[in-house]
């Protein structure tokens, strides 16, 4: 129920409020979550099918009891290796997040601009916010979720 700026391309728009800018960053992240999820199932697998996949030497029966205790899914066509798209699609997974979380500390940083002022992080007593100039209060958690 805080009204505060609607911002389009950064520039001011319509009113809106800071919780519908906090609703939009959890509804993306709950989005993520599901992604992350979906990823991790898709990459547990595993694979002791043998060099090319053939059983030669390895009992079927060795691999499901390992991806059991494992809590792992038997890779369903297989040679010596989990195939890539897998374990790239995990990884592009974790790009998304990244690029989410990113976005909400550049929102939360920019709302936390001299000129904006619309937020601000949590300042322990003591903490310095500059070396330089102690009496800033520096984003500096944003800053490091941004790096």
């Amino acid at each position: 129920y805080t009204p505060t700026i609607g911002r389009s391309h950064g520039i001011h728009a319509e009113p809106v409020t800071f919780g519908l800018k906090m609703a939009e960053a959890y509804a993306e992240f709950a989005r993520c979550r599901k992604r992350l999820i979906a990823a991790r199932e898709e990459v547990a697998t595993c694979a002791i099918s043998g060099a090319v996949g053939t059983f030669a030497n390895v009992d079927p029966a060795v691999e499901q009891y390992v991806a059991d205790k494992m809590g792992l899914e038997v890779e369903p066509v297989s040679t010596q290796v989990i195939p890539r798209d897998r374990h790239a699609m995990f990884f592009a997974v974790l790009g998304v997040i990244a690029s989410s979380i990113e976005r909400l500390a550049i929102e939360v940083r920019h709302l936390q601009r001299t000129e904006v002022l619309e937020a601000e992080e949590y300042f322990s007593p003591g903490q310095k916010g500059s070396s330089a100039m102690p009496h800033k209060r520096n984003p500096v958690l944003t800053e490091n979720l941004t790096g």
